[in-house]
């Protein structure tokens, strides 16, 4: 079952991705999702902190979202490529819409909260790497960095409207309306993924007529059959993909200890400071849509193999920066610093995203899965540790402290890759 080759209305000579109705939806789709997402994740994040008031709890709140992504990567991939993508995504949408129901009913509840997030986060993890997976069964190879590109433009305008739900739900203590809204949210997803995407897992290019480079690739890599010991494989010995997720996981790395310790420095500043962190998530999200606008641009910039991973040498240069600057002027120049972090954090995604979507159809999520795992490992490791050193010193002197690391790597990375550019411009003048 595929969706329809033809245009469903008049198609755009610019930009075809627009006239391919079952793409479109799906882009709808995802944003509605990261719409209800977004709210619920700023809301809970803050929500949860002013019931414990304790940086150790949040922490644990933090590790209880976000561990099931590592502890799960064997059985998430694995049912990504064994089963329809277009049931898997329906039905995740449908348990998140009534995980959030259930949350809105039992929101006094501390414990109960966290084991309904837990669940959530169980239930979550299949979602992105199956939605991801089922892109190449509606666009065109050429076309992924495009449809990327507007799917992620689309939802980070979803988030922006998340955020701004959110806050007003935090200033006015509305939000069991808001966790109501959500789940409203996540079911009009489920509906819309369940016309749009394909029941097969095939690409929309049938796999004997992928192109040869990436057939070649996993005749060379010894690639036979399926399976978590093939896509661990194939992983290894793609050295550009390896190269990508370390950038990429470097940059979320970078990024989490934000994550982790912003909420308790607006708290820290100002009585009631952590009400203001919806403001900080808005701010967020714009920086978001503004890098995911501009990635498709990166992607062609650095899409060669040659200079694929060095994309991710100066994002993580002004992510770094931007921590540091968050740290010290959290009301200052903070907002600012926020808006470029999460802009530097976006405007290479492509490059790691287009690469995954391209790799053998039958263990696609599996790869996907584990690429995600090695960020979330090391995402954990943030969780874990970084509100035990609270102990020693405060949370914004931890936060520049700990960000100097990821600054000394992204200036090596950034001097080598200008240093490799001037190399490509001599031998193109010769």
């Amino acid at each position: 079952m595929y969706p329809s080759s033809r245009p469903s209305w008049p198609s755009s000579k610019r930009n075809p991705l627009w006239a391919n109705r079952s793409f479109t939806m799906v882009a709808v789709s995802e944003a509605f999702s990261h719409l209800g997402n977004m709210a619920q994740g700023i809301v809970l994040a803050a929500y949860i902190y002013t019931l414990s008031h304790s940086v150790e709890l949040y922490g644990i709140w933090l590790l209880v979202r976000f561990a099931p992504q590592f502890l799960f990567v064997f059985w998430v991939g694995k049912l990504v490529d064994r089963y329809s993508r277009r049931y898997v995504t329906t039905l995740i949408q449908i348990l998140l819409g009534i995980t959030s129901v259930a949350m809105a009913g039992c929101s006094e509840h501390l414990v109960v909260m966290m084991l309904l997030t837990l669940f959530a986060g169980v239930v979550e993890l299949p979602y992105q790497p199956a939605l991801l997976a089922s892109i190449p069964s509606l666009v065109r190879q050429e076309h992924l960095p495009k449809a990327n590109g507007i799917m992620s433009v689309l939802s980070g305008c979803a988030r922006m409207v998340g955020a701004g739900l959110a806050a007003l739900g935090l200033l006015t203590k509305g939000i069991v309306w808001l966790l109501l809204f959500n789940a409203g949210t996540f079911f009009i997803s489920a509906i819309v993924i369940w016309i749009s995407l394909p029941t097969k897992n095939e690409d929309r290019i049938k796999q004997e007529e992928v192109s040869q480079e990436v057939v070649s690739q996993r005749r060379g890599a010894g690639l036979k059959g399926v399976g978590i010991g093939v896509s661990l494989r194939y992983l290894w010995q793609q050295r550009t993909l390896k190269f990508l997720v370390l950038g990429s996981t470097l940059l979320w790395e970078c990024l989490s200890l934000s994550d982790v310790l912003l909420v308790p420095i607006l708290a820290e500043a100002t009585h009631g400071g952590e009400k203001t962190y919806g403001i900080y998530r808005f701010i967020a999200t714009m920086g978001m849509a503004f890098g995911s606008y501009f990635s498709v641009h990166w992607h062609r910039k650095f899409a060669n193999d040659g200079l694929l991973s060095d994309g991710f040498a100066v994002p993580l240069l002004v992510a770094s920066l931007s921590t540091i600057a968050l740290a010290l002027w959290p009301w200052t120049i903070g907002y600012l610093a926020y808006f470029l972090l999460w802009m530097a954090v976006m405007l290479p995604s492509n490059l790691l995203t287009v690469e995954l979507q391209q790799t053998p159809n039958a263990i696609r999520g599996q790869v996907m899965t584990f690429a995600d795992a090695i960020d979330g490992m090391l995402f954990i490791s943030v969780m874990v540790i970084i509100p035990q050193w609270v102990k020693f010193t405060d949370e914004q002197t931890l936060l520049w402290m700990s960000t100097i690391p990821f600054l000394l790597v992204a200036i090596i990375w950034t001097i080598r890759w200008l240093s490799h550019t001037r190399q490509l411009g001599k031998r193109v003048d010769e």
